[in-house]
Parts: C-alpha cells; sequence; structure tokens
C-alpha cells in the first residue's frame, strides 16, 4: 500500500566546486588560480575529499638580479600556446575513517530471583561502560607552483581514545611515508574530579619532548587556581 511506504530520501554522492576570480584592475594576470574541491558524501564509513588549484598562464625562463634564469608566469594563456588549458599547480588528497563503540560489562548486582531479602549478600557493583573510538586517516599532497618548484608528502594519521567513567585516554601522531619518521605523537589522560579536572599530555619524541600536567577547577572563574608543571620548551 502507498501508505505504509516511506517516501524515497535523496542520495548525494558525489560534490565538485570550481572557484576562481577575475581582477580588472590588475596589469597582468588578471585571472587567479582556479581551484577544484570534490567529496563523496555517499561514503558512510569513510570521508573522501580533495582539493587542487591550477594556473591558466604560460611560464617562460626570465633572467633574475642574480643572473640566472627562473621560471616566471607570462600574461600568455597556455591554450594560446598549444598548451593544456591548466596546470595543476597543488593537488592535494586525503580520506579519514573513524570506527566506535562501547563495552558493558557485567554487573554484580543479584537478579530479581535472587533477591537479597536479609542484606547477605555483598553490595553490587555497576561498572561504567568503556567507550572506544579509533581513527585513521591517510593525506597525499603534491606542489609545484612554478617549474622544477616540486614538494611532495604523505602521511598517515592514527588515533585512539578509551572513555572509561572518569576517564579519558587519547594517543594520536602521524607518520611521514616518506621519511618513515613518527611526527608529534602525543598522549592524553583527563581525570574527571567533580568540580575540578586533571590533565596531563605527554609528547614522547620531537622538538616539544615533555610534558604538561595541570590540576585546575572547571568554573571559569576559578582557572588560575591550578597547579601546574611543564617541560616542554617554550611552552
Amino acid at each position: 500500500m502507498s501508505g505504509d511506504t516511506a517516501p524515497a530520501q535523496p542520495l548525494e554522492l558525489f560534490r565538485f566546486a570550481v572557484a576562481g576570480s577575475y581582477n580588472p584592475l590588475a596589469d597582468s594576470l588578471k585571472w587567479s588560480e582556479l581551484a577544484v574541491d570534490f567529496s563523496i558524501p555517499a561514503l558512510r564509513l569513510i570521508t573522501v575529499q580533495g582539493r587542487a588549484t591550477g594556473t591558466l598562464y604560460s611560464e617562460a625562463l626570465l633572467p633574475v638580479a642574480s643572473g640566472s634564469s627562473q621560471w616566471r608566469r607570462i600574461d600568455r594563456f597556455r591554450i594560446a600556446d598549444g598548451l593544456f588549458p591548466i596546470r595543476w599547480t597543488s593537488v592535494q588528497l586525503q580520506a579519514d575513517m573513524s570506527v566506535s563503540g562501547q563495552l558493558q560489562f557485567p554487573s554484580s548486582a543479584p537478579s530479581k530471583a535472587e533477591a537479597d531479602w536479609f542484606g547477605q549478600q555483598p553490595t553490587p557493583i555497576a561498572l561504567p561502560p568503556l567507550s572506544w573510538q579509533l581513527r585513521w586517516g591517510v593525506t597525499v599532497r603534491y606542489d609545484e607552483p612554478l617549474r622544477g618548484q616540486i614538494s611532495r608528502s604523505a602521511a598517515v594519521q592514527l588515533g585512539v581514545g578509551l572513555t572509561w567513567g572518569g576517564w579519558d585516554v587519547r594517543a594520536d601522531g602521524n607518520i611521514d611515508v616518506l621519511s618513515r619518521q613518527l611526527l608529534a605523537p602525543v598522549i592524553s589522560i583527563v581525570r574527571q574530579l567533580h568540580c575540578w579536572e586533571l590533565r596531563f599530555q605527554w609528547y614522547p619524541v620531537g622538538t616539544f619532548r615533555g610534558y604538561w600536567l595541570r590540576f585546575s577547577p572547571k568554573a571559569s572563574v576559578l582557572r588560575e587556581l591550578k597547579y601546574e608543571e611543564k617541560t616542554i620548551p617554550g611552552l
């Protein structure tokens, strides 16, 4: 029956946008770089998006003050030189995924069939659930603003979080795929204590290696009433 059928929801498969600008008052190169953005919202568990920028103008080797030559953009469209209409100067692709769940621990409370009428059973213990979250991401980037000025990067972002009772523990870090290095890892522990908060952050490696410990009230007017200890350079 038509009355029992819910209306179909529209499905957004793809997003695509192109942006640019034109400055009629400029002496040359009146068109800005074109920016192209896309994403795929139809994927539920993973986020995929990308961005690219490109120039419409040709480039030529021009002399500089040092006596050498460098590539510079000239006020002539690429298509007029028989080239592809646009040269991509930056391309970035990114994919992210996050999964989470919750673990319920069994309670020691007696069942209704075993009602403790005379207080002979031990005090029941109800443990709070354990919430967990896993996050990962991949970012690949290629830049060539001018011919020969090439830079590449590829990184993997990893993160894990656990929340149990008043405890919140998180660990995050980035892996540089090209140099095979672990960048900016951080471990954070937060403990909620009624109207107080205990916060600890540890950076095990890197330039800012060290830790930061803070114990302070949650009320903003009392935030300066705190105990703080840190060994991170420049913090």
